[in-house]
C-alpha cells in the first residue's frame, strides 16, 4: 500500500468504498470520505442518492445515516454529532 490507498478526494471521481472483507458494506469509511467532501465544500448539505431499483431498502437508509452526520468522541466518553449532508434527496434508477 501506499499513498493511493489513503482516503482523498478527487473531484473528477465520485468516492468508492469497497466492501469489508466479509462482504458487508463499509458505512464507517463513506462517513469518512464524507467528512473529507465536507472539510472541502463546508457550506453545502445536499446529497443526492441515486440507488439501483434492487438496492435493499435498510442499505438506502444506512448510505443514508452514514452521509448526514459524524460522529466525534469527546471527553469523558460524551459523543457529539455534527451534521453532514443531511438535507436527501434520493433517486431511484431504472
Amino acid at each position: 500500500g501506499g499513498a493511493a490507498d489513503q482516503a482523498s478526494v478527487d473531484a473528477t471521481q465520485p468516492p468508492t468504498v469497497a466492501l469489508k472483507p466479509d462482504g458487508q458494506y463499509d458505512y464507517g469509511t463513506l462517513t469518512e470520505k464524507m467528512k473529507l467532501i465536507k472539510e472541502r465544500y463546508p457550506n453545502e448539505t445536499n446529497l443526492i442518492l441515486s440507488a439501483d431499483a434492487d438496492v435493499p431498502y435498510e442499505v438506502l437508509i444506512q448510505t443514508m445515516d452514514a452521509c448526514r452526520e459524524t460522529r466525534v468522541a469527546g471527553p469523558e466518553g460524551a459523543v457529539d454529532r455534527k451534521p453532514l449532508f443531511f438535507d436527501v434527496s434520493l433517486s431511484i434508477l431504472g
